[in-house]
């Protein structure tokens, strides 16, 4: 869809291996997931725009953390809004000083 390379991880932990193993342009994280929660993503993928996924948007944009996430989208999640979220992630990543 776009030329994109995706990699997995089924845990935050494996996650962060892989953050520190490469180059990424996006994360896309569960901001409920447990042991350490999706926010844990934002400290570990240090430079990479979070996007966060949740059942529950309204009430994650009013964590204190919200404002690191590059976006949120709402569960279930369709191709079509992921591809847009990751484009935004990208610009935000260009234009945000938050990285810089």
């Amino acid at each position: 869809m776009l030329g994109a390379q995706v990699m997995a991880a089924a845990t935050a932990w494996e996650a962060s291996r892989l953050l520190r193993a490469g180059s990424f342009d996006a994360i896309v994280v569960d901001v409920d997931a447990p042991d350490p929660d999706g926010a844990a993503m934002l400290s570990a993928g240090a430079g990479v725009p979070v996007i966060g996924v949740t059942a529950f948007p309204g009430d994650a944009k009013r964590r204190p953390e919200a404002t690191h996430f590059a976006s949120f989208l709402a569960t279930p999640v369709y191709p079509e809004g992921l591809v847009r979220a990751i484009r935004e992630a990208r610009a935000w990543r260009a234009t945000s000083n938050r990285w810089q």
